[in-house]
């Protein structure tokens, strides 16, 4: 029987290398390629050979694996898996997984009540390793590994440091499809995008001065019961303008337009510089007298 310190040795060196095969996949930004390293990575924690799968439904589907020594073996596994999938009750070990959220040990296939024959057919596996790969606490698929090349001992370091690897595995599949699923909408945005400035082209003539989509769109101050509506160069002005122009006929100063709107004091005189030339105004109390004007049921100020 190894000693403590022998056996924390061990420990700490398989820590080491569930680090090492973590941060290699921490990386990726692709379900497909995450699910194809995270085989690859398996192997590298003491096992001859790695299969990932998915678990949805009560199905079990094969999705990647690998074997260092034959890889084509490794894709013929996984084809024959996803050729077949197994639905899952409580006469497979793997139900067990699912039940506790724990990794397994299938000490002899042979004994078994029921196994996913497909998979053990051309695998010839005999014992392996299960371990959850676990999301929010739900179990979305397995990882499976074995010794096949060599004979080995499995131990209670496998088993923790399967189920480990399981929950990074899971919180990392879980970021590739948040991202996945952001990529897609942003391609809807950008589709919508496009048929906007496809329609503003056709409507306008001319894209957006921005070269974003949208138009150039004024709006119209809401008037009182009675009023009439304003001329052609009151309708002209923006709603920014109208708001500086009602400062403007308050008698506020371009310091307190600014404060009040929160905007610069050199977009204040901007915004008059174009509320004169709309209203055809020498000055700002011109502006105000002809706002008005324009603005009384009576059309006089």
């Amino acid at each position: 029987m190894a000693s403590a310190p022998r056996q924390a040795g061990r420990m700490d060196t398989a820590l080491a290398t569930l680090r090492d095969a973590i941060a290699e996949l921490e990386e990726i930004d692709d379900t497909a390629h995450l699910l194809a390293r995270a085989a690859v990575a398996t192997t590298t924690l003491g096992f001859d050979r790695a299969m990932i799968s998915s678990v949805s439904g009560g199905t079990w589907v094969p999705v990647a694996g690998h074997i260092e020594r034959d890889p084509a073996w490794a894709s013929q596994i996984v084809a024959a898996g996803q050729a077949r999938p197994e639905v899952i009750d409580t006469s497979l070990p793997e139900a067990e997984v699912i039940r506790r959220r724990k990794a397994i040990l299938v000490d002899d296939v042979s004994k078994l009540p029921r196994c996913y024959a497909a998979i053990i057919e051309i695998s010839k596996g005999r014992r392996y390793v299960a371990a959850p790969i676990l999301a929010n606490r739900t179990v979305i698929g397995f990882i499976h590994a074995d010794a096949f090349y060599r004979s080995r001992t499995f131990t209670d370091t496998d088993m923790q440091l399967m189920g480990l690897f399981g929950e990074f595995l899971g919180a990392a599949m879980l970021r590739v499809r948040m991202l996945d699923n952001l990529r897609v909408l942003r391609g809807e945005l950008d589709g919508i995008s496009t048929r906007i400035a496809d329609l503003e082209r056709s409507w306008c003539g001319q894209p957006h001065p921005s070269g974003r989509p949208g138009w150039n769109v004024t709006t119209e101050r809401a008037q009182p019961p009675g009023a009439r509506a304003p001329s052609g160069r009151a309708h002209s002005l923006t709603r920014r303008e109208l708001e500086v122009l009602e400062f403007v006929a308050e008698g506020a100063t371009n310091a307190r337009i600014a404060r009040a709107l929160t905007i610069s004091e050199g977009t204040v005189k901007g915004h008059m510089k174009h509320i004169l030339r709309k209203l055809g105004a020498a000055n700002r109390a011109e502006a105000v007298s002809h706002w008005l004007h324009l603005n009384s049921p009576s059309g006089r100020p």
